[in-house]
């Protein structure tokens, strides 16, 4: 399956319906057109031509029965996840001494009504931790002092980069394993394209054709290679894919 450059023809194929190839899967010429409606409003619609079958006729065919795009998968690690982890990390051991209030206790933003209040470090979320990272609203926790939340939560310049550090190598790691069978689909350029159209819309005897694929650079003979030029479907066979035959 290749990609095509988007471009609007008057006729698809030989079938008089204009519309925007989108992919060549094989010997099918897939594309999208628009039918008018009631009230002249216009709905897109799908459909393939395949050139061993009838290059005068269409076959229309649902959205999801298009061929898909590969998908490359986008992978994003949290940082503030990941910050947090660090950040409990930093207070692992803390037991063994008496915390004090601005310790025992950090300011976090009420979820309903955005009062700030104080929660037991135990029982803080990463959520109460990204709000206290990111967010510049001042609260007093202890001997009245009013900082901003990452102060009394012990959020440093030091620890986020770190954190951003240990991310960035974790989506590396995840991008490997689950775009490991990933390949980007070869899109055409407009003058491929415009010779894989003309394959579809090709009004010649045999020679001609198989000519002007040689020139393409497509490895063909003559004899493999029949155009149902009297007929009514006007097809095109071939000992390959138009697909594979594209250099």
């Amino acid at each position: 399956m290749v990609g095509l450059t988007p471009q609007i023809v008057k006729s698809v194929s030989l079938t008089k319906q204009e519309g925007e190839p989108i992919l060549l899967d094989g010997n099918r010429l897939y594309f999208r057109y628009k039918v008018r409606g009631a009230h002249g409003r216009e709905t897109e619609k799908w459909g393939f031509v395949d050139l061993t079958i009838s290059r005068k006729t269409f076959t229309p065919v649902e959205f999801h029965e298009v061929p898909s795009w590969p998908q490359k998968v986008e992978v994003k690690v949290n940082v503030h996840e990941v910050a947090f982890g660090l950040w409990w990390i930093a207070y692992a051991g803390s037991s063994h001494r008496q915390l004090t209030q601005g310790e025992e206790y950090l300011p976090v933003r009420h979820q309903r009504d955005s009062r700030v209040i104080a929660k037991d470090r135990k029982q803080v979320t990463v959520d109460d931790f990204t709000d206290a990272a990111t967010q510049n609203w001042s609260c007093a926790m202890d001997k009245g002092q009013s900082v901003r939340p990452s102060y009394w939560w012990g959020i440093s310049e030091e620890l986020m980069e770190e954190a951003k550090r240990i991310a960035k190598e974790r989506e590396a790691d995840l991008d490997r394993q689950v775009n490991s069978d990933w390949t980007p689909m070869r899109v055409l350029g407009p003058e491929e394209t415009a010779f894989v159209l003309g394959i579809f819309n090709f009004d010649g005897d045999k020679k001609s054709l198989v000519t002007a694929l040689k020139s393409w650079g497509a490895e063909i003979k003559d004899g493999e290679v029949s155009i149902d030029k009297l007929g009514f479907t006007g097809r095109i066979k071939l000992a390959t894919t138009v697909e594979e035959l594209i250099p």
